[in-house]
């Protein structure tokens, strides 16, 4: 659980950090404040494949967190979730 804490944490700081390092190369045109992220990863932005692959590896990581370390922490205590045993109780 431990290590996949430490996923989930790393890709949200990854993902930060490539968004502004990202916004440095787009050109002296681009201005964050003004335009989203997705203008940073359009087909015409300067190495827009870059933060695809980064995006989406930390949106794996981050499912990977909520799956694998604080859903099976959050499922004991939930006593309105889904069962996986049974039908009836």
């Amino acid at each position: 659980m431990r290590l996949w804490a430490r996923v989930g944490v790393a890709a949200q700081v990854v993902f930060v950090l490539a968004w502004i390092v990202a916004g440095f190369w787009q050109g002296p045109g681009y201005n964050a404040l003004k335009y989203s992220i997705s203008d940073m990863y359009a087909v015409t932005a300067p190495r827009g494949l870059f933060l695809v692959v980064v995006i989406t590896l930390c949106g794996i990581g981050t499912v990977l967190f909520a799956v694998l370390s604080v859903w099976p922490t959050l499922r004991p205590s939930c006593s309105a979730c889904p069962s996986t045993g049974s039908a009836t109780r």
